[in-house]
C-alpha cells in the first residue's frame, strides 16, 4: 500500500517538508464507522484510549503530525510519551492501523513516515489472524515454518546445508574497530525505550586539547538502535564473514560478498550471542534487526574538523548498517488451513551497507575479541575495547580518561560503581593470582589484570597489567612463543578480497616465514621496542629500516640480504616491506609526517644550517615532539622545526 503525500494539499506538505523527518497521522474520513468495532475488541485501555483520540481527531483533520498527536494525548490522557510511541506499534501488531509506503509525487520519500486505519473488514481479518497466531504459539517452529525456510532458500539458489556456516566461525569474534566506533554505543539506550531520535555532540581531540566539535544523530521510525542491538550487529557481522568464507572455500563464490544477501538463521544468531533460545530471546533478535535496519546514523561537523577515525562511516549520508532485509515470511509464508497466514520469520536474507562490505574486504587482518566479553554486557564491552585502542602492558590510567575515550556520558564515579558491579560478578581474579609490588589485582578482563584505586589528588585509578599470551589466547588468536611481543590478538580476514596467485601467495608466505627470521635472529635488541625503526644486524653490516628508509635504501639492504642468505631478491623486497609495516611513522594524532616531508626536513638541515642527519638520527631528535612541533612540521614550517632539532642537539650536548 501507498501514500501520496500531495493528498494532504500544496501548504501542508511544504511546511512538513521544512521539518526534515516526520512522521503523520493520515485519515481517509472514514474512520469513525470503526470506532465501536476497535472499542469492542480485547485490548488495553491505554491502546482503546489512543484509538479513540486518532478517530475523533479525523473527524476535524486529514492528518496530524505525529509529535503533535503525542502532545495531545500526553496532555489529555496522562500517558507518557514513550508508552504513546509503543501503543502506535502495538495499534499496527494488532491489526487496526497500517504503514503504507510514503510517495511525494510518485516517488519514495525516505525522510516520511505514515500510519493509516485499515476499513472494517479489513480489521476483522487482521484480528482473526493474530488470535491463529497465538494460539499456534508463534515462536514454535512447526512443520510448516521449517518448510517456509527451505522454499526460501532453494528461491535464492541455495541448500540447507549451504547456509550452516557455524563451523566457519572463528575462536574469537572478528572485529575491525571503524566498523561500530564507540560514539555509536554510548549513543545508544540501554533497552528499547520508543525513542526514534537521539542526539549527541562530542569533542574532537587532539593530544590534551579539544580542537573541534561534532554531533552524531540516530534517527529510526519506531526504536534507534539500542546497545544490545550493536552486540546482534556482532554476531551477524561475524554469521556473515564465516557465510561467505564457506562459500569461497567451496567454490561456489568466486569473491567475497558476491552476493550481496546473506541468509542468516535466527538460532544462528542466538547461538553466537550466547543466549538460551525463548520465545523471548527470539522477539529481542528480530527487534534488534528491525533497529539496525531502520535507523539512520548522520553526523554533524561542528567546527569543521572531522574526525578521521570516522571519516569512512560517516563519507555517506543517512548511514544504515543493514540496507535490504528479506524472510522466510515474506519469501515463502506459511498459509494454515484455514486459509490465513502465520508470521515466523526465522531465516533473515541480509544486506549490509556496502560501505561495511567494502572495509570487511579490504582488511587482510582483522582484530579478536572474546566471545565472553563481547555477548556479555554492552558497557564491559566498551570498556575492555578501550582498553586494548590504548595498547597499555603496565599502568595506572586516570579513570576520566578511560571515560573519555569510552564516549561515557554520565559522571566517573558512576562508571566506577558500574564497573566494579560487573567485573565482581564475572570477572573476579582469583587470589593472589599476579601481584607487583604494591597492587594484588582484583580482577582479570580476559588477560588485562585490574584494581580501582585512588591517587593522592583524590582521582579514580585504574591500575593495570597486561598478560600479552594470556590476552592473545583469550580473544581467540593464535599464539606463536617465538615471536613473543610480535603476537597480536589478530587474524587473517576468511574474506580479504586478494587478487593474488597461487606463486603470489607462496611468495608472500615465504616473505612472512624470512621476515619472522630476521627479527628474531638478526635484530639489534636495543631496537626490539623502538616504535619508529627495526635495525639488522647482518654480517658486519647494519641495517635500519623505518617508515623513512627510501626504495633505494631498501634495494641495497635486498643485495646485502640476497647475498647473505642466498635467498632472491624479489623474496627479500617483500620481506623487508613486511618490516617496515611494523614500525610507525612520526606523528601526533592526525598529523602524520609523510616519506616527502620527512626528507624535506633532512635536506633543510644541511641546506640551510649545514647539518646532516642521518634518519635514525632525526627521528630520534624528533619522536618526543608534542602536537605544535609536529603540526608545523605537517604544515612544512621547516625553519621553525629545524630550530627545534638544533635546540635540542644543543641540550643533549651540554648534558
Amino acid at each position: 500500500m501507498t501514500f501520496e503525500l500531495n493528498e494532504l494539499g500544496e501548504e501542508f506538505t511544504k511546511d512538513l517538508n521544512r521539518r526534515g523527518r516526520f512522521t503523520i497521522f493520515a485519515f481517509s474520513g472514514k474512520e469513525e464507522s470503526i470506532l465501536d468495532l476497535v472499542l469492542s475488541f480485547e485490548i488495553n485501555d491505554k491502546l482503546k484510549s489512543i484509538a479513540n483520540f486518532l478517530i475523533l481527531k479525523s473527524q476535524t483533520v486529514n492528518a496530524i503530525r505525529a509529535t503533535e498527536a503525542i502532545e495531545e494525548i500526553v496532555s489529555q490522557y496522562k500517558i507518557p510519551e514513550s508508552t504513546t510511541r509503543r501503543a502506535f506499534q502495538e495499534l499496527v501488531k494488532e491489526g487496526i492501523l497500517f504503514k503504507p509506503e510514503v510517495l511525494l509525487n510518485g516517488n519514495p520519500c525516505d525522510k516520511a513516515y505514515c500510519y493509516q486505519f485499515y476499513s472494517k473488514k479489513e480489521i476483522l481479518n487482521s484480528l482473526s489472524r493474530n488470535k491463529i497466531a497465538k494460539s499456534n504459539n508463534h515462536n514454535r517452529n512447526t512443520i510448516e515454518d521449517q518448510k517456509s525456510i527451505k522454499s526460501s532458500i532453494e528461491s535464492m539458489g541455495l541448500t540447507l546445508e549451504d547456509i550452516d556456516a557455524k563451523k566457519h566461525l572463528k575462536d574469537g569474534l572478528l572485529f575491525y574497530p571503524s566498523l561500530i566506533p564507540l560514539q555509536y554505543l554510548s549513543l545508544a539506550p540501554e533497552k528499547r525505550n520508543g525513542k526514534n531520535y537521539v542526539k549527541e555532540e562530542f569533542s574532537h581531540v587532539v593530544g590534551n586539547e579539544t580542537t573541534g566539535r561534532y554531533a552524531i544523530e540516530a534517527a529510526a521510525h519506531d526504536q534507534v538502535v539500542t546497545t544490545p542491538a550493536i552486540l546482534t550487529l556482532m554476531a551477524l557481522i561475524n554469521l556473515s564473514i564465516a557465510y561467505n568464507a564457506k562459500m569461497l572455500q567451496s567454490g561456489r563464490y568466486q569473491e567475497p560478498f558476491e552476493n550481496k544477501e546473506v541468509p542468516i538463521h535466527l538460532l544462528d544468531i542466538i547461538y553466537v550471542r550466547g543466549i538460551k533460545d525463548s520465545g523471548q530471546a527470539r522477539i529481542r533478535i528480530r527487534n534488534h534487526i528491525q533497529e539496525l535496519r531502520e535507523t539512520i546514523y548522520n553526523w554533524i561537523d561542528l567546527t569543521g574538523i572531522k574526525d578521521e577515525n570516522m571519516k569512512d562511516i560517516f563519507g555517506s549520508k543517512d548511514f544504515q548498517y543493514i540496507v535490504g532485509l528479506k524472510t522466510n515470511a515474506e519469501i515463502s509464508p506459511v498459509k494454515l488451513r484455514n486459509g490465513r497466514i502465520r508470521t515466523n520469520p526465522m531465516l533473515f536474507f541480509i544486506k549490509f551497507n556496502d560501505i561495511l562490505i567494502d572495509k570487511l574486504k579490504s582488511k587482510r587482518l582483522l582484530f579478536t575479541l572474546p566471545y565472553k566479553i563481547v555477548m556479555d554486557d554492552p558497557l564491559i564491552f566498551t570498556f575492555y575495547l578501550v582498553l586494548r585502542q590504548m595498547n597499555r602492558s603496565r599502568e595506572s590510567i586516570l579513570l576520566r580518561d578511560i571515560a573519555e575515550k569510552m564516549y561515557y556520558m554520565n559522571s566517573t564515579n558512576k562508571l566506577y560503581s558500574l564497573l566494579k558491579d560487573r567485573l565482581e560478578e564475572n570477572y573476579k581474579a582469583e587470589s593472589n593470582v599476579f601481584e607487583d609490588n604494591d597492587f594484588v589485582f582484583d580482577y582479570n578482563l580476559c588477560g588485562y589484570y585490574l584494581s580501582f584505586n585512588k591517587n593522592p589528588d583524590g582521582d579514580r585509578t585504574v591500575h593495570l597489567y597486561c598478560d600479552h599470551e594470556e590476552m592473545i589466547k583469550h580473544s581467540g588468536a593464535e599464539y606463536n612463543p617465538k615471536l613473543k611481543d610480535y603476537n597480536a590478538p589478530t587474524l587473517p580476514n576468511p574474506v580479504y578480497a586478494s587478487a593474488e596467485t597461487v606463486e603470489e601467495i607462496q611468495t608472500r608466505e615465504k616473505a612472512q616465514n624470512i621476515a619472522s627470521t630476521l627479527l628474531q635472529m638478526y635484530l639489534d635488541e636495543s631496537t626490539r621496542r623502538a616504535l619508529q625503526y627495526r635495525r639488522l644486524l647482518i654480517g658486519n653490516k647494519s641495517l635500519d629500516v623505518s617508515a623513512y628508509t627510501t626504495n633505494e635504501e631498501l634495494s641495497v639492504y635486498s643485495i646485502i640480504i640476497s647475498q647473505q642468505f642466498d635467498i632472491e631478491e624479489d623474496v627479500v623486497d617483500i620481506t623487508l616491506n613486511f618490516i617496515k609495516e611494523v614500525v610507525k611513522p612520526l606523528g601526533y594524532s592526525e598529523f602524520t609526517i609523510s616519506m616527502n616531508k620527512f626528507h624535506k626536513l633532512k635536506a633543510h638541515l644541511v641546506d640551510v644550517h649545514n647539518l646532516e642527519l642521518d634518519t635514525i638520527e632525526l627521528i630520534n631528535l624528533t619522536k618526543h615532539f608534542r602536537l605544535k612541533n609536529m603540526q608545523l612540521w605537517y604544515n612544512e614550517d621547516y625553519e621553525s622545526v629545524a630550530k627545534e632539532v638544533l635546540s635540542r642537539i644543543t641540550i643533549m650536548q651540554y648534558v
